[in-house]
């Protein structure tokens, strides 16, 4: 799971983005959703939670001008990680 957290927070450390990026990693839905929390938990600026239900959850973090979303589904079993620039 650490190693979960070091890649998102390697992704929400990166300088701002000039373009879209996505990443995708398989993962139990568990381990995603704890490595939201620690990542959420060390983030520079408060991250804003867009949806919470049972099977999906996903939070955007601002980071340098641009917003990085995770997302975790427990359907599919997979975090996905969307860089944008503002």
């Amino acid at each position: 799971m650490l190693r979960n957290v070091a890649i998102l927070m390697l992704c929400c450390a990166s300088p701002a983005l000039a373009q879209q990026t996505q990443a995708q990693q398989s993962m139990p839905f568990d381990t995603c959703t704890q490595s939201l929390q620690m990542a959420a938990a060390n983030a520079l600026q408060p991250p804003t939670t867009t949806v919470d239900t049972p099977d999906t959850k996903q939070v955007q973090f601002p980071i340098s001008g641009s917003l990085v979303t995770v997302t975790c589904t427990s359907a599919d079993q997979m975090m996905t990680i969307v860089g944008t620039p503002n």
